[in-house]
């Protein structure tokens, strides 16, 4: 772990290397108007600033169930629109008006461009027993368009973890999962961030080849369908506007099973008698129709069906049911139905649901021995409540038990042993209420309380033997209560101070691993009281953590 004071100075010396070049964001104005984009960097702070315009003006932009974005998806915004507050329309002007600028490399030549910024990073965790996390960031992204039919986008970030107080699989938060790159014993780890988009748009179709985290879902602190908890994985995407308030999604993903193929798996005596490990192939499909019959409601239904070891070409057909194509081929894949609804309020915010159904069985639909397993989430966004600039989220999430699990470990709903929907993963409920007030343009200050409760995991060969059993969070339970106060000041665009105070109270409990691949059991020490400490500087650098 090398000292604090050279930490900092690399840090600082990337973050000056490029300050001194310029360049305008993807946006136009007109008056008072603003014509913004998002961002293929799906959680950059301009993509939230803009989720919170969704917020405040229902129907800016319908079909706002998916949060995977890309350049193509565009909003207008009227400055002068009552329902902004005028601090959240000072930061609507200093972010996206094309006179304000970021720190980049930039070169256009007529209606072609391209853009070069550079990410770093470095966070500190301690807790009051003197024990403490360094976290150093370095990377940078490329992105731009050739004409207005095709943009490209990619990123990088090598992540190293330092220090005594390491945790490699970030189990009990909903921070990013990452794949390690390297593992230095006790002292630490390494892991890569790596994203990527080609994109082309022609009318009413959008095209993509991509490796992303795909973000499905109205859930704040989680989504029960897809969320950025599973590293990015590559797939393509279609995107169809039928109409202005009517989209179809349809994605064909290439997973990664973490479940070695024995017989594919090989010895190789010429180096030091190595092992080759080979993996299983994993797949998924997935399709969504979401309709906005006005602009406060917005509607979704989708299916997906994850499958190993064949590539089955007949998926790769959008329109068609993939559990009617399962019935047919007589193959026993994992199926799920999920969907949602939000209602947006005027002058309130927004009342939203997500449910999700795993390992379908329409048979046994309505039958005592029904062995579907059920997900869901409820919750509140109150925006600009009682002052401005005071946003109040309330949310309840419950995963019953054996949601994401499948008899089969190579199709189970997870990709690199992660969940690819919510992180409290099964037979759990979680309950969360946060409030962030703007206390200025560039400080932010956020309270938020949760309580996690999960239930006993058993071995998944119970659950298609004994449907029912075990049931929702049987003993023995792990409770964990975390309250949180945290603070980001914004010196620059893109360039964020960030501090957060934490405070944990859990019991001791022994539960299996959420990554369902497998039955072994880890213990979760008791903690009472403990206070965390967590500060950081960032540049371009945006995740959950």
């Amino acid at each position: 772990m090398f000292p604090m004071n050279k930490k900092m100075h690399f840090c600082c010396h990337y973050i000056v290397c490029f300050a001194v070049i310029s360049v305008p964001l993807m946006a136009q104005t007109n008056n008072d108007t603003l014509r913004v984009h998002f961002n293929s960097d799906q959680i950059h702070i301009d993509n939230l600033t803009l989720e919170r315009v969704e917020s405040l003006i229902p129907g800016v932009r319908p079909n706002n169930f998916i949060r995977s974005y890309s350049p193509f998806d565009e909003m207008t915004v009227s400055l002068t629109d009552p329902r902004l507050s005028p601090l959240f329309r000072e930061d609507l002007s200093y972010r996206f008006d094309t006179t304000e600028k970021v720190l980049s490399l930039h070169q256009r030549y007529e209606q072609n461009e391209i853009t070069a910024e550079p990410i770093v990073g470095l966070t500190s965790v301690y807790d009051k027993s003197g024990m403490e996390t360094w976290t150093k960031s370095v990377g940078a992204k490329l992105f731009g368009h050739l004409g207005s039919s095709f943009t490209f986008y990619t990123k990088i970030v090598d992540n190293g973890v330092r220090g005594n107080m390491l945790d490699t699989k970030r189990e009990l938060d909903n921070s990013d999962g990452f794949a390690l790159s390297a593992n230095n014993g006790i002292g630490g780890f390494d892991f890569d961030a790596v994203e990527g988009q080609l994109g082309f748009s022609s009318g009413a179709i959008q095209l993509f080849i991509e490796k992303i985290r795909n973000v499905w879902g109205y859930g704040e602190d989680g989504q029960i369908i897809f969320s950025r908890k599973a590293p990015s994985y590559p797939q393509f995407r279609l995107v169809v506007s039928l109409s202005d308030r009517l989209k179809f999604t349809y994605i064909q993903s290439i997973l990664f099973s973490d479940v070695i193929d024995s017989a594919q798996s090989y010895g190789n005596t010429a180096y030091y008698d190595t092992y080759r490990r080979v993996y299983r192939s994993k797949f998924m499909a997935a399709h969504l129709l979401e309709y906005s019959p006005s602009d406060e409601w917005n509607f979704s239904l989708g299916e997906s069906i994850i499958y190993s070891d064949a590539f089955e070409p007949a998926f790769l057909i959008p329109v068609l049911l993939f559990k009617a194509v399962e019935y047919q081929y007589r193959d026993n894949d994992n199926a799920q139905i999920f969907g949602g609804i939000r209602y947006s309020i005027p002058s309130f915010g927004s009342l939203y649901t997500d449910f999700f159904i795993d390992d379908v069985n329409t048979d046994k639909l309505f039958s005592a021995q029904n062995d579907n397993v059920l997900a869901g989430t409820f919750g509140v966004r109150m925006t600009d409540c009682m002052v401005n600039n005071l946003d109040i989220v309330a949310e309840y999430t419950r995963l019953n038990p054996w949601v994401y699990t499948h008899k089969y470990e190579s199709a189970t709903y997870t990709s690199n042993s992660y969940v690819l929907g919510d992180w409290i993963g099964q037979n759990s409920e979680l309950f969360y209420v946060s409030a962030e007030y703007r206390w200025t343009r560039s400080l932010w200050l956020k309270f938020s309380f949760q309580h996690l409760e999960k239930g006993i995991l058993d071995s998944v060969h119970v659950h298609f033997t004994y449907p029912g059993v075990p049931t929702f969070l049987q003993g023995p339970v792990f409770h964990q209560t975390i309250f949180k106060f945290e603070t980001r000041w914004e010196v620059c665009r893109n360039l964020f101070f960030k501090g957060d105070v934490s405070l944990t109270n859990q019991n001791s409990g022994q539960i299996a691993l959420t990554n369902l691949s497998t039955d072994i059991p880890i213990n979760y020490p008791a903690l009472s009281n403990k206070l965390s400490l967590n500060v950081g500087i960032t540049y371009n650098l945006f995740n959950n953590d």
